[in-house]
């Protein structure tokens, strides 16, 4: 049998053994950041308008939608809030975290965001 007649060996990919975790064909997956971070905004900017005493809620159970980047790569946003310093009922920090799947060498979620605070409201005027 003649060498030229048999085909040529698949091109070898390298494993990612470090870094990002490869998929399973072996190749790098990294989330585009930049894009993740531009998704969580454009998710956090829907909440700016929505009164205080709503986004309140959101320390207690958080909020998960499902978007499509700028490139097509789909992200998975939570949106959830936390009392800043730690003081209940003063001023909320309400955050976005767009995950798109790819994972830390120590097997935890990627993922990029943006947040605002807010102020509790005036109390309303009494009679």
């Amino acid at each position: 049998m003649r060498l030229d007649a048999i085909a040529p060996a698949p091109e070898r990919r390298e494993r990612a053994t470090r870094g990002p975790v490869a998929d399973r064909l072996g190749t790098v997956k990294r989330m585009d950041e930049a894009e993740a971070r531009l998704v969580a905004t454009s998710v956090l900017d829907e909440w700016r308008p929505v009164p205080f005493a709503e986004l309140s809620r959101l320390v207690d159970e958080s909020v998960w939608v499902d978007r499509a980047g700028p490139s097509g790569a789909s992200y998975s946003v939570k949106v959830y809030g936390l009392w800043d310093a730690g003081v209940v009922g003063g001023d909320l920090r309400v955050l976005a975290a767009a995950f798109d799947g790819t994972k830390t060498r120590l097997g935890l979620l990627r993922s990029a965001g943006d947040d605002f605070i807010v102020t509790p409201e005036d109390p309303p005027a009494s009679s």
